[in-house]
């Protein structure tokens, strides 16, 4: 599989979709979604991360610099700290995070256990999208991000995870994720969203392997 990629514009015309015909699990790049949620539901407390973290037998540790105090919300974004997103989605009720997902156009189950409900969080369980779906998602997000969200998105940009996603003299926001695939997904201009970019490429890292592909994305259709 090569990269598959979706363009499109803030008003939900399609520009481009390429290769997008395998369904994968978002990781982190749900993460800014769920946030959405936790700062409706209030549920956006910082949170103490240890740099590890096992969710039913699976280690999820942190791979970010170990913080000296607590984690916030927009760090947690910006860093894609799993332990923050892990702990803070036990104060939501399952349904509610699941209701919110798909509010901003992503078809996911309702969790049952604190499990599922953790490893929705993180974005591999009970979710599977093509880059259009995860287009369409951050398209809604673009549009109603809280400014705590949009926020963290353009620090993780500059400073974060998707640094490699942003071209020169372009001011973006945007998520990468890393698992089985390597995603990113996010907009331009930051504080005007125009275009929306997602990109999911087989292996690697979201940082290091889908960033660039949006970086080529964003400087064509920007």
């Amino acid at each position: 599989m090569v990269a598959a990629t979706a363009v499109m514009t803030i008003g939900g015309r399609v520009l481009l979709r390429n290769n997008d015909r395998t369904r994968v699990l978002p990781g982190s790049t749900l993460k800014p979604l769920v946030a959405v949620c936790l700062l409706e539901q209030k549920a956006a407390a910082p949170v103490r991360c240890s740099g590890q973290l096992m969710i039913g037998g699976r280690n999820l540790r942190c791979t970010h610099p170990r913080p000296s105090g607590a984690v916030d919300l927009g760090t947690a974004i910006a860093w894609s700290c799993n332990e923050y997103f892990a702990v803070a989605a036990l104060r939501v009720q399952p349904r509610q995070l699941a209701v919110t997902l798909r509010r901003l156009s992503l078809d996911v189950r309702t969790p049952q256990t604190p499990e599922q409900l953790q490893r929705l969080a993180l974005g591999n369980w009970g979710i599977q999208c093509l880059a259009l779906d995860l287009g369409f998602a951050y398209r809604r997000l673009a549009i109603e991000a809280p400014a705590r969200v949009r926020e963290a998105l353009r620090e993780a940009a500059i400073r974060g995870t998707a640094q490699l996603a942003r071209p020169p003299q372009q001011e973006i926001c945007g998520k990468t994720g890393t698992g089985e695939f390597a995603l990113f997904a996010g907009w331009s201009p930051a504080e005007d969203p125009k275009t929306i970019v997602s990109v999911i490429t087989p292996g690697g890292r979201g940082a290091i392997d889908a960033a660039p592909v949006a970086r080529t994305l964003f400087e064509r259709f920007s």
